[in-house]
């Protein structure tokens, strides 16, 4: 009941506020557009026009961060850009914390500990510029995106390995092997490598040795560095060359594949064990304010 209470009378401020700042806007308009000629107000838009163009500007080359922008597209959140996010992030962290500390604070009622305490626990959580990463929510997510991107990416690589060898055994024992006709059939069965496969095509007809780099630069693993050299030796190769080549890859790729995922288990393990154990420990912190806060407002009632 008294959380309702709360609520209704935070709601109730808002909503003064929120007419008296109308209001006033209001009237300094009014007031504006008497003492001015028409002339003057469009000189005085432009100039303000001018000025939020320059802010927004130098906001953005402050907080466009290339390093993260490069941690999000990783992650695969092509939509958010740094600029953006920290615009979401400060804007309701601000809304956050005038509605729950200082609405509460101009309607006599102090200030809350418990909230004060998990917005500052927000503010790391959001923070991706801390150093030590499991401190940061954000840095978890991003990282465990980025590393499930890359797992994905590493399944369609072995998938790839099967196509190629499924599209080897329906050809002519004379034929020769051409690599771009048999990855421009398959490519369309792609998800997350399809553009690193385009890219491919695209520079084997020009470079096909840098062509090869492709899915390491793409994916950053060493099972993606295997795939070029592969694709490179089996070019122009015989189909049952390109099969025995094809079948030792793809054992070797999968005994590498799976060492990988045991080793990133461990981590993800170490990972959440030490931000977990750093949540208990906030929230040990947290209830023992509150039962302090609680304990010394009984003190003060008990001596009045």
């Amino acid at each position: 009941m008294k959380g309702a209470i709360h609520i209704s009378t935070n709601l109730i401020l808002v909503i003064q506020y929120t007419f008296f700042a109308f209001f006033l806007i209001s009237s300094v308009t009014l007031f504006y557009r008497t003492i001015s000629t028409e002339e003057e107000r469009r000189i005085h838009r432009l100039q303000i026009l001018n000025t939020l163009n320059k802010g927004k500007m130098i906001a953005a080359e402050t907080l466009d961060n290339e390093s993260f922008k490069t941690r999000l597209e990783e992650a695969g959140l092509d939509f958010l850009t740094p600029f953006r996010y920290e615009v979401y992030r400060i804007t309701i962290l601000l809304g956050l914390g005038i509605y729950y500390i200082g609405l509460p604070a101009l309607s006599g009622n102090g200030i809350n500990m418990a909230s004060l305490l998990l917005l500052l626990y927000l503010i790391v959580c959001t923070e991706h510029r801390i150093k030590i990463r499991w401190l940061s929510l954000i840095n978890i997510i991003l990282d465990f995106l980025k590393n499930s991107r890359i797992r994905k990416k590493e399944v369609e690589l072995f998938t790839l390995y099967d196509l190629l060898k499924a599209e080897l055994n329906q050809l002519n024992d004379e034929k020769e092997i051409n690599v771009y006709s048999l990855l421009k059939e398959i490519t369309p069965n792609f998800t997350y490598i399809r553009n690193a496969l385009k890219r491919f095509l695209s520079l084997w007809m020009i470079d096909p040795n840098n062509a090869k780099y492709v899915f390491y630069e793409d994916i950053g693993t060493p099972s993606a560095k295997t795939i070029g050299e592969v694709l490179i030796k089996i070019d122009s190769s015989s189909k049952h060359e390109a099969i025995d080549i094809l079948q030792n890859e793809s054992s070797v790729f999968n005994q590498i594949f799976y060492k990988n995922e045991s080793e990133k288990q461990i981590k993800r393990k170490n990972y959440l064990s030490g931000y977990f154990t750093v949540n208990i420990l906030v929230s040990i912190v947290w209830l023992l304010v509150i039962i302090s806060y609680v304990v010394l407002d009984q003190i003060d009632g008990s001596m009045f």
